[in-house]
């Protein structure tokens, strides 16, 4: 069983991803201004888009990992070498918001996966039915 004293509550862990979070999302939204004023679409293939982009967001990443930002230290409470958060902070943050949600989605699974006696939805812990609006309506 897992030390209670090693674990890390969802909201310590939301806060301590929030600045990685804001970084991934600027990293994502410089690359759509980046995008509008290069007019990359007009200019090359799509393969070389997305060569360009995805090169342009991991040197935004590196940027803000070697800056502080990190994303291992934040989510475990094992210690690893510097090099290595660094680099995997500057992956996810390169990914945008779409890394976030995966790692946000993992620990829910992960939670859910410690307490098997929990509701299966959301709308069982509020009481509902399980079925959206939209089928009540109809």
């Amino acid at each position: 069983m897992a030390d209670p004293a090693a674990t890390i509550s969802m909201s310590n862990v939301v806060t301590a991803l929030a600045p990685a979070f804001a970084a991934g999302f600027a990293v994502q939204q410089g690359l759509q201004i980046l995008d509008g004023f290069l007019k990359l679409d007009k200019n090359v293939g799509p393969v070389t888009k997305t060569g360009l982009a995805g090169l342009a967001s991991l040197g935004l990443g590196i940027v803000f990992a070697t800056q502080g930002i990190h994303v291992l230290s934040a989510l475990s409470t094992t210690s690893y070498p510097a090099w290595i958060d660094t680099m995997v902070s500057a992956l996810v943050i390169s990914g945008g918001t779409e890394g976030f949600n995966s790692i946000m989605k993992f620990i829910g699974y992960k939670k859910d996966a410690a307490n098997p006696n929990a509701p299966a939805d959301n709308a069982a812990n509020q009481g509902g039915s399980g079925r959206n609006a939209l089928d009540k309506a109809a």
